[in-house]
């Protein structure tokens, strides 16, 4: 149960009960007790009550308005229960804080809920567990028996409290800043190189340390990971954390303990520029290992980074401290996770395709915040390549060599992050023209016969009205070739529940109306099987293992009513076939599709749709979005 609603519990009107009876009750520290008062009475003041102490006697609650402190009591009940993962994630913190088993009745009286709603709650909580490698062994007349490492069991609590967001938490705010407040001085002191997010993690991992030690539970660490674990600069911040901590705390780490806050520490830190005085070995195997990662994402998605060295080295630098993580089970948190899911969905997805070697290699799934991080790499990456692949401009003028150079300087100037010029010759001459590497015409004169590329029509000179036009048509243009995806026949309006019968529809219309091998669907099932394919606000953007067929398509299906797809809800399933040999306007679908996953007004107008023109209309406009 959340401690601060306990402690809160245990205090009655009539009798004085002292800090340190609680803290045995409560099996916490005389401190947290005091902290935790502390904060209760800024949640009372208002609620018509307060916790009072008295020398000697020990602290009593007051109530002074009745109503208030009822009204405040009801709401404190539907806080604390919460909703049911809420609830959940209380009832693992519970069973990971208790000492033997306890039987559901008995749980049930804890948390005041039915039975019923225990059963349904302990599907997530044993989802949890299994998350963190921990059993919940239930045995008839023993009741339920919490099992795993020390380790594990830290980490899982570590993720409850990062996912508690109720100002109930259990832990102390007030013991959590003095231990970052320790941490700062101390990696400061040695300009060690640590995220500010990783030093609220660690603060939390130490914290969990305390309260553990505090009931007797120790972590072992293996004599083979010691050492593994380099003399460095981390020995040398932890020892002085743990220094400061055991005299603010009045608590003695053991060897082991330490060793623990090390690993954390080691796996937490930021791997800083490859040409600094502080060298980082970047192995063979490494290099390989990236390699190999960008292999994966060219064969999926036909973009080629296996020679950005820029990238090669960024990716190489950030997987060392990363496989660390991996190897020791060490979290790390991406605030930004969800953004970079939902507006960069393109980089998202290669890290996904990417990242699969390395939960191959270690048998062990990466969490998003991970892949996140990984993501921003391929981001980087992208709007590096994109800045070099302007469109190529072959610019026709009927006015002569020097008008001819005058607007070719015009472009370059106002244009140039939007086109290449490869050439200006003179209408005649584009009869024997070669168009290979010409994606647009920009022209003076009308042309009246037929020509491969797009024409845009301009005058002799440049006006500021004109740029905007221009690239107002290039905008468009860019529109039109990624709706050209999007065919009616490819649009579905489904009543189904299941993922795979969603997926296996489309890919049968597929086959039936695209050049697609028949075992388009096996393909598809292939690359689910890597997972994160959903991109949050209801869309899921599935596709093949690799580029298959002589054209790319886009298939839509909008279900009737939300469905789980992985982790995520799902309404509208777009189905991405991207021809064998590549298309360089795969970005452009991906930029739209970024656009709409961040938009859920955008998304809920597509689920009301019931014609494709209204489906199309809705993408313009999307697209429109700045």
């Amino acid at each position: 149960m959340n401690r601060k609603i306990e402690l809160l519990k245990k205090l009655s009107e009539d009798t004085y009960i002292t800090a340190s009876k609680l803290s045995n009750i409560l099996n916490i520290s005389p401190r947290t007790v005091r902290n935790y008062i502390s904060e209760l009475n800024e949640r009372l003041e208002p609620a018509g009550a307060q916790i009072v102490s008295k020398s000697r006697y020990g602290i009593r609650l007051e109530i002074n308005d009745s109503e208030k402190y009822q009204l405040f009591l009801d709401g404190l009940s539907d806080e604390s229960d919460g909703d049911s993962y809420t609830r959940a994630l209380q009832v693992v913190e519970y069973l990971l804080e208790l000492d033997g088993s306890i039987t559901m009745d008995e749980l049930c009286d804890v948390f005041y809920i039915s039975r019923s709603t225990l059963k349904t709650d302990m599907i997530e909580i044993r989802k949890i567990f299994k998350k963190y490698n921990i059993e919940l062994d239930s045995r008839a007349n023993q009741g339920l028996l919490v099992k795993g490492s020390e380790q594990n069991m830290r980490r899982c609590l570590t993720y409850i409290q990062r996912s508690n967001k109720t100002d109930f938490s259990s832990i102390s705010r007030g013991d959590i800043e003095l231990i970052r407040k320790i941490i700062e001085k101390c990696v400061n002191q040695y300009n060690f190189e640590i995220s500010d997010y990783s030093i609220t993690n660690l603060s939390l991992h130490i914290y969990i340390s305390i309260m553990r030690i505090r009931s007797g539970k120790w972590i072992k660490v293996s004599s083979n990971l010691k050492k593994q674990l380099d003399v460095g600069p981390e020995q040398i911040i932890i020892s002085k954390i743990v220094e400061a901590i055991e005299e603010g705390f009045d608590i003695k780490f053991t060897n082991d303990e330490i060793y623990y806050l090390l690993i954390q520490l080691s796996g937490k830190k930021l791997i800083g520029d490859i040409s600094s005085n502080n060298n980082t070995i970047v192995t063979n195997e490494v290099y390989q290992l990236v390699g190999d990662m960008l292999l994966a994402v060219y064969k999926t998605l036909r973009i080629d980074l296996r020679y950005d060295l820029e990238l090669i080295t960024a990716l190489s630098m950030h997987i060392i401290p990363l496989e660390f993580r991996m190897k020791h089970d060490i979290t790390v948190q991406n605030s930004m996770k969800e953004e970079i899911r939902q507006r960069v969905i393109l980089p998202f997805n290669m890290a996904s395709i990417a990242c699969d070697f390395l939960e191959k290699k270690y048998n062990k799934r990466l969490p998003d915040d991970e892949v996140t991080f990984i993501a921003l790499h391929f981001y980087v990456a992208l709007e590096r390549k994109r800045s070099g692949q302007k469109d190529n401009l072959l610019v026709v003028c009927g006015s002569g060599k020097a008008s001819s150079e005058l607007l070719v300087y015009q472009i370059k100037e106002n244009l140039g992050n939007y086109f290449n010029v490869v050439a200006s010759t003179s209408r005649h001459a584009l009869k024997n023209y070669d168009f290979s590497n010409v994606d647009y015409i920009l022209s003076t004169v009308d042309i009246d016969f037929s020509i491969p590329v797009p024409i845009i029509m301009t005058e002799d000179f440049l006006e500021i009205s004109e740029v905007k036009r221009i690239k107002k048509k290039v905008s468009e243009n860019h529109l039109d070739k990624v709706l050209h995806y999007f065919k009616e026949d490819m649009i579905f309006w489904l009543d189904l529940e299941d993922k795979n019968e969603i997926i296996k529809l489309l890919c049968k219309e597929a086959i039936q109306k695209r050049a697609v091998p028949d075992d388009f669907y096996e393909k598809v099932l292939k690359r689910e099987e890597i997972g994160r394919t959903s991109f949050g606000n209801l869309i899921s953007i599935a596709h093949p293992i690799q580029p298959m067929g002589d054209e790319s398509f886009v298939g839509i299906a909008i279900l009737k009513n939300p469905i789980i797809w992985d982790d995520q809800k799902v309404q509208i399933v777009f189905l991405l076939s991207m021809k064998a040999n590549g298309d360089r306007d795969l970005h452009d679908f991906y930029r739209i599709m970024g656009k709409l996953v961040s938009r859920r007004d955008f998304v809920n107008m597509l689920c009301k749709t019931n014609t494709y023109d209204e489906v199309v209309n809705i993408l313009k406009e999307v697209s429109s979005i700045e």
